[in-house]
């Protein structure tokens, strides 16, 4: 399933989200480490998990107009529970975990 991080624009084309979180993610690593590049490397980190949330079917459902607005498709809420275990999966040295760098790897 290809997720998506934003309907389709006017041309039909679709803005997968691992591109929208890997673009955020080297944004905020670039802007980061012209203002102090000891926060290069988190900002990284928190540019690809911002809108984590959006992994989920509901919010999914949303944007391809096949069920309503409601709690279960803001997918703030659910990007910000998830927050200290997707974190985790970007923590560290992603060789160290083979399960954790193939769903990295399958998510980014």
């Amino acid at each position: 399933m290809n997720f998506l991080a934003h309907p389709e624009n006017a041309a039909g084309q679709p803005h997968l989200l691992k591109d929208h979180l890997r673009s955020v993610g080297a944004l905020a690593r670039q802007f980061a480490e012209t203002a102090n590049p000891l926060l290069a490397e988190p900002a990284q980190r928190a540019g690809l998990l911002h809108d984590f949330g959006k992994y989920r079917d509901e919010f999914q459902a949303y944007l391809r107009e096949e069920r309503e607005s409601s709690l279960e498709t803001h997918h703030a809420v659910y990007g910000a529970a998830s927050l200290p275990y997707t974190f985790f999966l970007l923590n560290g040295d992603m060789e160290l975990n083979k399960n954790r760098q193939i769903f990295v790897n399958k998510m980014f």
